[in-house]
Parts: C-alpha cells; structure tokens; sequence
C-alpha cells in the first residue's frame, strides 16, 4: 500500500488557474491539471492508493470556501486537510470547527501566509491544535514565492517541536527544502514527522539516508508534493537508497496509518 501524505487539488474551475500560476512562480511544470478526477487517473497510474490532500487559504476570507469544498472530496481515495489563517477572527473557534467538521488536520504555509514559524502569535492554535489532537503540516524551508526569506528554517522549527510536544507536527519536504544539512544537524531525531516532498532529484541520496537513519523510523512520510513531483518518481528515488525492506513498509504507509488512525 502506498499513501502520498502530500498532494493538492483544486476545484475545477480554479484549477487551470490556480496550477498555472504556481508552475510559473516556481519554474516548474505540474504533472497534473490540478483537478480531484484527473489527479484520481493519475494516483492510480503511480500506484498510489490514498493520497492527503492540502489546501492553502492565502487570505483570512477563503477559509470557508475551501474548506466547504474540500470536505466533499473526502473518500477511501482522497483525505483532504483543512486550510486555516492566522489572522482570521475567531480563529481558535475556526480550529474547533475544522475539528467538528471531520477534518484530521490542517495546512499551514508560513510562506503563502505570512507568517514565521516560531512567531508567538501562532502559539494558541499550536496548542489548540495539540489539546484536539489536529495534526498540523507545515511548509518547511525554502520556497520560490519568497527566495530571501525562510520563514520555517530547520532552526526555527526546532524551536516549534521543543515547546510544544502534544502538537503533531509534519515538517515538509524532509524538514526544510533546499535546507538539509541543517536539517540533520537540528531535525533529525527530534519528536516531528518529515514527508519525502520535493526530495527526488533535489537531496543528495547520501545526505537524505543520513537524515532518514538519524531520525525515528516511525516519524517518516512519503510525499510527493504532487502535481509539482509525481509519487512515481519520488518512489523510484527511494527505492534507489536500498533502505530496509520494513522501514520501507513504514515510510509508504503504516506510519501514515498509524498517524491518521487507518485501520
């Protein structure tokens, strides 16, 4: 079994858009429309049997818009996380209600949002998010909308996991794109769960079995990042580390399972 822990969607008639303005700002081409049926063709082409999917509110007004839609994508096949704002009102009352809702977690895009990771005013919906058991993933590391300033540096989010360990927390991008020898020297062990983004072609193979093997085999996700990276060639390139067959078995899904409560 095979679960990709990091996807995103689109409502189609935002999806064009939205996918092409991503393609552009980053330089690289998407390997889906960004659509919830093509991206379904494509999954089952990879192999892929559940993928988590990732909506990202740029603005305090889309969270409800978002969220509404993303709910109704939810299946055996597809587990969309909620998007929430820092600065939205009643933004505690929002994390409750993403947890009513049926959600089993939220994105957060320091980047896209604004914000830095260890910034305090994001210390209640941290804690909140903990108390109710919500899992947050965070974009970690570099990224191309904002290339002079790191708003998750591995340092940072080290910072993050020490104060808050009820928090269930996932590090993208194996903690830090573009930043993993920081990553290993202040991520790897640490009581946080890293995805496998964005890594195929990026990491030296060598400095991401390090990581891997200096961190808690129970704490490691596979991701792709999709439609930015194909679960296909994010595969491939860890098989290419020839790591234990039962490590293996954690990483493609019983450590997802185990995270999102999956029989």
């Amino acid at each position: 079994m095979v679960i990709d822990f990091h996807t995103h969607i689109f409502p189609d008639t935002l999806a064009q858009r939205a996918v092409s303005k991503l393609a552009k700002t980053s330089g690289i081409p998407n390997q889906t429309d960004g659509t919830l049926q093509d991206t379904l063709n494509k999954m089952a082409e990879w192999g892929v049997d559940t993928a988590v999917c990732h909506n990202i509110a740029t603005k305090p007004n889309q969270e409800n818009t978002i969220n509404s839609w993303a709910i109704t994508t939810a299946s055996e096949k597809i587990i969309p996380f909620a998007s929430l704002h820092w600065q939205s009102d009643r933004v505690l009352e929002r994390v409750n209600e993403i947890k009513q809702a049926g959600f089993l977690g939220i994105k957060l895009h320091p980047d896209y949002q604004g914000f830095r990771i260890h910034d305090e005013r994001l210390y209640p919906i941290y804690d909140l998010c903990g108390e109710l058991g919500l899992i947050i993933m965070f974009h970690a590391g570099f990224d191309y909308v904002s290339p002079d300033l790191v708003h998750a540096s591995p340092k940072d989010s080290a910072q993050i996991i020490q104060k808050f360990p009820k928090c269930k927390m996932i590090l993208a991008h194996l903690g830090g794109f573009e930043q993993w020898d920081e990553v290993y020297e202040q991520i790897a062990g640490k009581d946080v769960y890293l995805d496998t983004a964005m890594c195929a072609g990026r990491i030296d193979p060598e400095l991401m079995k390090k990581i891997i093997g200096k961190h808690d085999p129970n704490r490691i996700l596979f991701g792709s990042d999709c439609p930015w990276q194909t679960p296909k060639a994010n595969l491939e390139f860890i098989e290419r580390l020839r790591l234990p067959s039962d490590l293996m078995d954690k990483i493609l899904s019983e450590n997802a399972k185990q995270l999102l409560g999956l029989e």
